[in-house]
């Protein structure tokens, strides 16, 4: 059995151990654990050039596009996915690119979308993943001064995860911008 990784993945699937999706993201996994973003969003887009709704391969080029900081290739891919179907993972790393760029209000719209697609998905966000979002939510609030609103959607990601990193601090943060608004 070969020793490169991606040598052994092609090996495995050559004789269906695994299924060729399968070797195909984890070749783009250990690729972006590598760095190597371009040869990752290749193996992404020869997934997504075989099945008849590429959503995922789509949403994870944007991820590698984001790993490298290059929003406006992420922002494309992330759209992408959302036009071949509409999905919370999608909407969720939108929002929080948006966010990243302080674009409160495309931000929070993209995230209330995610969180309202996500309710109705098969697969619930992980409880970290929901509990990050939630945080960036309460960013974008806070941005447009929907303090209560922030200060909402703080106390659910704690909730979900009590030791969220930031959430003390923001509630802090959001208590002080409500006594300067009495």
């Amino acid at each position: 059995m070969p020793s490169d990784p991606v040598e052994r993945l092609a090996y495995q699937c050559a004789f269906n151990t695994i299924p060729w999706s399968k070797a195909k993201y984890e070749s783009a996994e250990y690729y972006a654990d590598s760095k190597d973003y371009a040869a990752a969003q290749r193996e992404m887009l020869g997934v997504a050039h075989a099945q008849r709704v590429p959503y995922l391969p789509l949403a994870r080029v944007g991820d590698y596009f984001m790993m490298e900081r290059r929003l406006v290739e992420a922002e494309s891919y992330y759209r992408a996915s959302i036009s071949a179907h509409d999905n919370s993972y999608s909407r969720m790393n939108l929002g929080v690119l948006y966010g990243s760029e302080n674009l409160s209000s495309k931000a929070a719209r993209e995230l209330e979308t995610a969180f309202a697609l996500n309710a109705s998905e098969q697969t619930p966000f992980d409880l970290p993943i929901a509990a990050y979002g939630r945080m960036c939510l309460a960013k974008a609030y806070q941005q447009e001064g929907r303090f209560s609103d922030a200060r909402r959607q703080v106390e659910y990601a704690l909730a979900l995860q009590p030791d969220v990193q930031g959430a003390k601090e923001m509630l802090d943060q959001l208590g002080k911008a409500n006594e300067r608004q009495r």
